[in-house]
């Protein structure tokens, strides 16, 4: 049996990328975080994540606040999780 988590995770992963696929935002009051951050790629221009990894590793560059929230910390990170 699958574990709740998994299930959430599956069926709220599957209603971004509809939401998406429609023109709709993944934005929420709460910000990205870690379950929506798969999506930034597609919700944002490039420039926009050069521009958040800069700003991050100018004020935070030990990594200490919101820790791996919204950018991946590398492309193997990234290919993980994707790939999940």
């Amino acid at each position: 049996m699958e574990k709740v988590c998994d299930v959430y995770e599956d069926i709220e992963h599957r209603s971004r990328e509809a939401t998406l696929a429609y023109g709709g935002s993944i934005s929420h009051h709460h910000g990205i975080g870690k379950l929506r951050k798969r999506f930034m790629d597609q919700t944002l221009a490039p420039l926009n994540s050069e521009l958040h990894k800069g700003f991050k590793k100018a004020v935070d560059p030990n990594n200490i606040f919101g820790i791996n929230n919204t950018i991946y910390l590398d492309e193997a990170e990234k290919e993980k999780e994707l790939n999940h």
